[in-house]
């Protein structure tokens, strides 16, 4: 349990610091670009969706039932900053999409 919450805490750390860049990049963009917003909210959910189901597919180590704690706890840690660090992941590459789209 305290694998888990560890990995969430490092990755709602995560989160906060690129999700906090990807918006003042975008609210920098959008001073000058009208659909800044639109672009970062299309890309922030395709990103967010990408990346959770990512978490979800990614090849975690097998382990073997009452034995291999250590990969257990790796796997759950890593499960953890996963999900946690998707949202500011899918901030900041959202606002890099809303940076190179076409002003109108």
């Amino acid at each position: 349990m305290f694998v888990i919450a560890a990995g969430c805490v490092v990755g709602l750390i995560v989160t906060a610091i690129l999700g906090g860049v990807g918006f003042a990049t975008t609210a920098k963009r959008a001073k000058t670009h009208v659909h800044a917003w639109r672009y970062f909210a299309v890309a922030s959910g395709v990103f967010l969706c990408l990346l959770i189901v990512g978490v979800y597919v990614f090849p975690y180590e097998t382990v073997k039932p009452s034995s291999d704690y250590d990969i257990l706890a790796r796997n759950l840690f890593l499960q953890g900053l996963g999900y946690c660090a998707a949202p500011g992941v899918a901030g900041l590459l959202a606002a890099i999409a809303a940076r190179l789209s076409s002003p109108k």
